[in-house]
């Protein structure tokens, strides 16, 4: 394992993207809060299996990507190739991976461009919070839930940093990434 500015986002097979979906459901539900629980920690655990239910679409078609970390599977995300777009079928990132939304945004921006569609992607809010898509990544509403995103027409937010989209928010003043990742390739996830 290695430091590295890039994160460590990986297209994966069918077989490989149920076995990270399957570690990263099991590590969520280890998260939920136990005991009598407030209006609080019920919240807490809503979110924790919506993000599992997310996680849950591997016999799905698409483009299968994982965020990979040391400690397991950070992010999930189902891509779809569409005529003008690349859209964002589904996306989960763990509780406890701090910019892992930000991460697979960025990539599939990135991807989009690399499929030809000007880094373009479309989604389908499902969780009816578009004022987040909106403001954290320059998503606009285009048909009821249906959100649209062009990077090179939100400046404010996007920027093209040696030939890839990085969020401005996330990038210092030099022009570099302010993440670093603990690179470990792809593989078989430990078992937790």
């Amino acid at each position: 394992m290695r430091w590295v500015n890039k994160a460590p986002v990986y297209v994966v097979t069918d077989q490989e993207f149920a076995t990270y979906a399957e570690a990263y459901m099991k590590d969520l539900k280890s998260w939920k809060a136990k005991g009598k629980k407030d209006d609080e920690q019920r919240a807490w655990n809503d979110d924790i299996e919506r993000r599992i239910n997310e996680a849950d679409v591997y016999g799905q078609p698409g483009v299968k990507v994982v965020y990979k970390l040391a400690s397991g599977p950070a992010a999930l995300m189902r891509l779809s190739v569409k005529d003008d777009s690349v859209k964002i079928e589904d996306l989960s990132a763990h509780k406890g991976a701090e910019g892992g939304g930000v991460v697979m945004v960025e990539w599939a921006v990135n991807y989009s461009a690399r499929e030809g569609k000007g880094g373009l992607l479309s989604l389908y809010d499902a969780s009816n919070s578009p004022g987040y898509y909106a403001g954290v990544y320059g998503f606009e509403t285009v048909d009821g839930g249906t959100m649209k995103l062009d990077p090179a027409k939100k400046p404010e937010l996007w920027a093209r940093l040696d030939d890839t989209w990085k969020l401005k928010k996330y990038v210092t003043a030099e022009g570099k990434d302010k993440f670093q990742f603990l690179e470990d390739p792809p593989g078989e996830p430990e078992p937790h």
